[in-house]
């Protein structure tokens, strides 16, 4: 099992100088453990130099899965139907295959890490 701590994430979500020794257990998301503490660290840290939208996007890519990909993991947002038409489409989280590169993450309005 890896359990990577929060300066981990945030050196892999912003291409810090050590992201490369970070990105192979941050890959494995099959033996991956994520603290909800680590959650809410990038959490802050990515929406205090980013935006609230992005430091979501941190968070929903920390949480492990199963190793699948574009699989639905997680129902964010309810969606309804009213007669065969979709009033509310549902926000989802789906699942994504470890080979995001350092860096992928969010980047402030600037468009700097």
């Amino acid at each position: 099992m890896n359990l990577v701590d929060t300066s981990g994430w945030i050196e892999y979500f912003f291409a810090g100088p050590n992201a490369a020794f970070f990105s192979d257990p941050i890959e494995a998301t099959k033996e991956l453990i994520v603290p909800t503490i680590c959650l809410y660290e990038v959490f802050k840290k990515v929406n205090a130099v980013a935006d609230e939208a992005k430091a979501l996007q941190a968070v929903a890519q920390m949480k492990s899965s199963d190793g699948s990909e574009n699989q639905v993991v997680d129902e964010i947002q309810k969606g309804y139907f009213l007669e065969g038409r979709v009033l509310r489409a549902a926000m989802v989280r789906v699942s994504r295959a470890g080979s995001a590169e350092p860096g992928d993450g969010p980047t402030r309005e600037d468009g700097q890490a």
